[in-house]
């Protein structure tokens, strides 16, 4: 079977579509929900002993953005306190 350019334009249209719409798998969405729901204090206690390295790559696993920040200064606001 040849393929056409056109044919595959569409193919591959198709294919970016499904990985667009595939977005975050459930696990990262529960880990995420389950860290939301957490006071700083109880992500210090679970976390704090992670690099600030390894909780910018949670982070970003996240959907917070490359080098993010968010849990870095969670941990630090709940040793804190």
């Amino acid at each position: 079977m040849k393929l056409t350019k056109k044919r595959l334009k569409e193919i591959i249209k198709e294919e970016l579509t499904n990985i667009k719409e595939a977005g975050m798998p459930s696990s990262v969405i529960k880990s995420k929900q389950k860290l939301d729901g957490m006071s700083d204090k109880d992500f210090a206690a679970a976390h704090g002993d992670k690099t600030e390295e390894q909780l910018k790559a949670m982070a970003w696993r996240h959907g917070y953005g490359k080098g993010s920040k968010h849990y870095v200064n969670r941990a630090r606001q709940g040793k804190k306190k």
